[in-house]
């Protein structure tokens, strides 16, 4: 053969093999291209992306992996959370005929919260709002690092398109509304300061003329929207929970991956349980105390770690956290005062988050023995949901709940199965060292809580149940 063509055939050759080897090397990472994704990032081709306010970003503290139970993130991230709102509904429970199974009846996932929207069939024309002029909600202001703020924001943005308004407190004066509804995140706290001290007829009568300044309003006391509701025989107020935006919850974060042992949350005041708790078994683990006041020794035995950080870098300690303590009561440093304060107002006999839960007995006895402090606790209890039990169920981490005889908590989130009780310090001290040694085997119970945050507690749900009745009432003929 010729010179130049054995160079040609040589060519050739090479060119051959170099195909051969193309399609040897692509073929398998052709096959992994197709291969469908992880179940809980599918969507079907009718289901539409999520919108930018619903996505779901990284978490700041590890990657999500599969749980050490063996459970994939399917079971972490609920199925309805890349849904669109209009999807998220059920059409059956949000029904728009008034006295039917609609208008915000719960369905039976919902928390055990009575709604009385199904009673505005029998309300007057004057109890509901005004054919054409929607709703107003009214907020009042809180802190950019409260929790509250993105809820108002997220609200806000939606009402437009949905047909109502939302307006900060001091606005009021200067707008013309025609159907108020007051949103109240402090009851029970302000039965001691709206109302005057008097006799019974003329603190009822008080307590009616404040309610006729408002059409409605959603309040986080239940107790109080019981009382409220007896007392002006309609449904005046509803009981509501801590909506959260969805684009604020991040994957779910495995227990054993996390950093710190134990956090907590918390304002000026500290004493009762949370004093114990803080001084006495926080010090045994890695902790983290986030507080509104700087306080480098608390006691000599412990410090608070972030000092009027931001609501991101909060949130961030409670996702990096394996558990959180709650509390969900105030505490009385000065029993004996507060109970002279009770006996001077008798319209707080009626009121059952004051009548049913203080021990009068136990108070008179420990004061009559000479002592000035209230413990051990509680022997005086004031029920009040907070807003950082939602925080730290959306984050993931483990609730650790005081007893306070109370639980209030149990409204919305079930015992040993979405959080964990504890008693007292020796009792806190053995739960946290379970938690550490053994975190497999509290992850489900965090993982539930996480869940029906995702599933119940965001403003999707909140607009749908509690406000949309409102504004298709205002729609109607």
């Amino acid at each position: 053969m010729e010179p130049g063509h054995r160079n040609l055939g040589c060519c050739l050759g090479v060119v051959a093999g170099l195909i051969l080897l193309v399609f040897w090397v692509i073929s398998p990472l052709t096959a992994l291209h197709v291969k469908p994704r992880e179940p809980f990032r599918r969507r079907s081709p009718s289901t539409p992306a999520p919108a930018a306010g619903d996505v779901v970003s990284q978490p700041q503290t590890a990657a999500p992996v599969a749980s050490h139970g063996g459970e994939d993130e399917t079971t972490a991230i609920s199925n309805t959370q890349n849904l669109p709102p209009a999807q998220r509904r059920d059409d059956a429970v949000h029904s728009s005929s008034p006295g039917s199974a609609g208008w915000g009846l719960p369905n039976a996932d919902y928390p055990r919260l009575p709604l009385c929207m199904p009673g505005w069939a029998k309300l007057s024309e004057k109890s509901l709002p005004k054919r054409g002029k929607p709703p107003t909600l009214v907020f009042i202001n809180y802190q950019p690092s409260n929790i509250l703020e993105p809820m108002f924001h997220a609200i806000k943005n939606r009402s437009e398109a949905l047909g109502f308004e939302v307006v900060r407190n001091k606005e009021t004066p200067y707008i013309n509304i025609s159907y108020q509804i007051s949103i109240n995140f402090e009851e029970p706290n302000g039965v001691f300061i709206e109302n005057k001290a008097a006799g019974l007829a003329d603190e009822l009568q008080a307590l009616k003329t404040k309610e006729s300044h408002e059409a409605h309003v959603f309040t986080m006391c239940p107790y109080s929207a019981e009382w409220v509701n007896n007392i002006v025989q309609y449904c005046k107020r509803t009981p509501m929970w801590q909506a959260m935006p969805r684009s604020m919850i991040e994957p779910f974060v495995p227990l054993r991956d996390r950093q710190f042992d134990v956090m907590y949350m918390s304002s000026r005041t500290v004493n009762g349980p949370v004093f114990e708790a803080l001084t006495q078994v926080f010090p045994k683990f890695t902790y983290r105390w986030v507080n509104d006041h700087k306080w480098p020794q608390f006691h000599g035995k412990v410090r608070n770690t972030d000092y009027r950080k931001s609501l991101a870098h909060r949130l961030w300690v409670t996702r990096s956290s394996r558990a959180a303590l709650i509390v969900n009561a105030l505490f009385f440093d000065t029993p004996l005062r507060t109970y002279n304060d009770y006996t001077s107002r008798p319209i707080l006999k009626t009121h059952p988050a004051f009548k049913a839960f203080f021990k009068w007995d136990e108070i008179k006895a420990r004061e009559a023995e000479g002592h000035s402090h209230s413990g051990p606790w509680p022997p005086l209890v004031l029920p009040q949901m907070k807003s950082r039990t939602f925080e730290a169920a959306m984050s993931g981490a483990l609730m650790l709940v005081f007893n306070d005889g109370v639980n209030i908590i149990e409204k919305y989130y079930e015992p040993d199965t979405e959080f964990v009780y504890w008693y007292n310090t020796s009792d806190l001290l053995q739960r946290l060292h379970d938690v550490v040694k053994f975190p497999d085997r509290y992850e489900p119970i965090a993982r539930k809580a996480y869940e029906r945050t995702q599933r119940q507690y965001t403003v999707d749900q909140w607009i749908d149940l509690l406000v949309m009745p409102f504004v298709r009432a205002s729609q109607r003929e």
